[in-house]
């Protein structure tokens, strides 16, 4: 998680990836670190995230959407608190869109939506 957070825009797909592929074999609390990473992770760096991929990324943005989903069924146990995250979530992302290339900004949509599908799956 440490390389991801020093990466820059020649190497930060790689350790995008590599998070992903560590995040699958994890389970239990250090499952709960990574869910917690891949959220903050977004929100707070969305528009690096978004800097270093194509559209042809779309699966990569969907394991990570679904890393970030279990963050927010963790921190938002009720509707009341899930409504409000989501209000914060859309704010963000809304005024990262000024910041971003029109293909970024597909992504990010995609991302909202994929987080959205992957959160509604968890709750069931």
């Amino acid at each position: 998680m440490i390389d991801l957070e020093r990466s820059n825009d020649t190497n930060r797909k790689k350790y995008i990836e590599q998070f992903l592929n560590y995040q699958h074999k994890v389970d239990g609390g250090i499952a709960e670190e990574y869910s917690n990473f891949a959220f903050e992770y977004m929100e707070d760096r969305g528009v690096g995230f978004f800097s270093v991929l194509q559209n042809k990324d779309s699966l990569l943005l969907k394991n990570w959407a679904a890393a970030s989903a279990h963050e927010i069924a963790i921190i938002a146990a009720t509707k009341r608190e899930s409504d409000s995250l989501w209000g914060t979530i859309n704010e963000n992302h809304f005024d990262m869109q000024f910041k971003l290339q029109t293909t970024q900004k597909e992504l990010n949509l995609y991302y909202l939506i994929k987080l959205r599908e992957a959160t509604k799956k968890l709750n069931k």
